[in-house]
């Protein structure tokens, strides 16, 4: 009769500890989807900052803030990797060239487009009343 209690509390104290670890599992897992939750949140605000430093220069801009936004474009390309490298159209393609040419009294028009990630993938950079090879204006 002894050795019949003792296994019914040896098998009683099995079925507790199978029980405790199924709960802790239940935690992990749950504690796991809250982090996982945070995680894309994180993703978000990244998206923002990243896209917060270009899109203050779209519009109508003089040369000079066009220039910071060339900086900006080259350091950004040096930091992130080919998926976040941003483009450059319309006056040139090449960010550190425009540079010299971009005229600092002259107008131009910025337009920022997205990526399908959310994220500015190329930046639209043409002078105001046209464009020359000499950096001046035509008449339309």
């Amino acid at each position: 009769m002894e050795n019949a209690s003792k296994a019914l509390i040896i098998a009683g104290a099995i079925l507790i500890s199978i029980l405790l670890i199924s709960v802790g599992i239940l935690v992990m897992r749950s504690a796991d989807e809250v982090v996982a939750g945070g995680g894309k949140a994180m993703d978000k605000q990244a998206k923002d900052i990243f896209n917060a430093q270009f899109t203050s220069y779209a519009g109508e801009q003089k040369g000079t803030i066009v220039k910071q936004l060339l900086n900006d474009v080259i350091s950004s390309n040096a930091v992130y990797g080919e998926e976040e490298q941003v483009k450059v159209t319309g006056i040139g393609t090449d960010p550190a060239a425009l540079l010299s040419t971009v005229k600092p009294s002259v107008k131009y028009n910025v337009e920022m487009k997205m990526s399908k990630y959310g994220i500015v993938s190329e930046i639209n950079i043409t002078q105001v009343g046209g464009t020359t090879a000499g950096g001046g204006t035509t008449t339309p």
